[in-house]
């Protein structure tokens, strides 16, 4: 049986049972078994472990690679001619991750997004009006936040869409242009088409100050729209405002409701992306796995404890990133007045040096050879 593709073809988002954590834990073993036979680096990981897919039972077993290791080999699994897209992602210091994505995993993640949202009540068939505050993904197709954002547009009927990080000839960078961004979002208030405000918050949060300083007023956007906050606040990460009161500021600028509002947590590494309830909780799906990392002990941790955010899922055929161990502190937590099960309550990032734990043990052995 395809335990990968029955997981992701034929199971609702937040259909948790004990049938689909049999299905999850068989889907993972099976990728496992996959990765480890057809990529070479990966395969030297697991060895220097010990760790194989005859002694593997359980997905919590399964070797990590460490996030920070990507910045620095290329993991390929299988051949690179099947690679249909390269998505990089610019990290701390400047680094950068590449994943590489075939067919198989890209109409994966298609499915697994458009589930996703839909499960949330975020799928609609009207024509909907877009402002992208990433980068426009004609000359950036290769950013993982631009190619998230052109997925995120196919989740309804698709009218105009704005991309407010234009390229920058003269400076050969992306940069926001704050004029075009005002002009749609005045243009599309005024239109009867919901709207659909996507990308960095600290962009829009600037952009909407701005268009409140220029026309001394707020907007009223048409009924049905939303904001869907994604790739944290980066250069801007000092001025961050705190989740709720941010929900609450772009409410009282933007004319909607606060439960239309929402954050998702995505990783270009990692592809799975987790999402804002209603309740403003970022759920974990039945496709992928979250847990937490003691770096001191080793050990991965119970429901609210705090520690490394370990994420795992079948879904990527052609990158050995099923499971991924991170530098963002997080607790997962259960209980959600909503219903779709457990989530991840994100902390903050946490510092490298005090955190080489087995993760990066491993890779320091292929290093020196051993």
């Amino acid at each position: 049986m395809d335990y990968i593709n029955k997981l992701i073809f034929e199971t609702g988002a937040f259909d948790f049972s004990d049938d689909t954590e049999k299905l999850f834990n068989n889907a993972m073993l099976q990728c496992f078994n996959y990765h480890y036979n057809n990529s070479e680096m990966y395969k030297k990981i697991c060895d220097s472990r010990n760790i194989n897919p005859d002694i593997v039972k359980k997905y919590i077993d399964i070797p990590d690679v460490f996030v920070t290791v990507l910045k620095t080999w290329e993991f390929i699994t299988g051949s690179k001619e099947n690679v249909k897209l390269t998505l990089s992602s610019s990290g701390t210091g400047g680094q950068k991750s590449f994943i590489y994505l075939d067919e198989k995993s890209l109409v994966n993640i298609q499915k697994i997004v458009k589930e996703i949202f839909s499960s949330l009540g975020m799928a609609d068939t009207r024509v909907t009006n877009y402002v992208c505050f990433t980068y426009d993904p004609e000359v950036a197709s290769d950013v993982g936040t631009a190619f998230s954002d052109k997925m995120l547009t196919s989740l309804t009927g698709v009218g105009e869409v704005f991309y407010t990080m234009q390229f920058d000839k003269t400076k050969n960078d992306f940069v926001l242009d704050i004029d075009k961004t005002i002009e749609k979002l005045d243009k599309f208030s005024k239109m009867s088409n919901p709207v659909r405000i996507l990308g960095f918050p600290a962009h829009l949060y600037f952009s909407l100050l701005e268009y409140k300083k220029r026309y001394n007023k707020t907007l009223n956007l048409p009924e049905g729209s939303f904001v869907i906050t994604g790739g944290g606040w980066k250069n801007h990460a000092g001025e961050e405002i705190p989740k709720a009161e941010f929900k609450n500021i772009l409410s009282q600028m933007l004319g909607i409701s606060v439960q239309n509002i929402r954050d998702h947590f995505g990783m270009v590494e990692h592809g799975i992306p987790y999402v804002d309830c209603e309740y403003g909780n970022l759920h974990i799906p039945v496709y992928s796995r979250a847990h937490t990392f003691n770096p001191y002990n080793e050990t991965i941790q119970n429901y609210e404890n705090e520690g490394l955010l370990m994420l795992f899922s079948p879904y990527v055929n052609s990158y050995p990133s099923i499971s991924l161990l991170t530098t963002d502190k997080a607790a997962i937590r259960e209980h959600c007045p909503c219903g779709r099960g457990p989530y991840i309550d994100l902390i903050g990032r946490a510092g490298l040096n005090k955190h080489k734990g087995c993760a990066i043990a491993a890779i320091e052995k292929l290093k020196s050879g051993g």
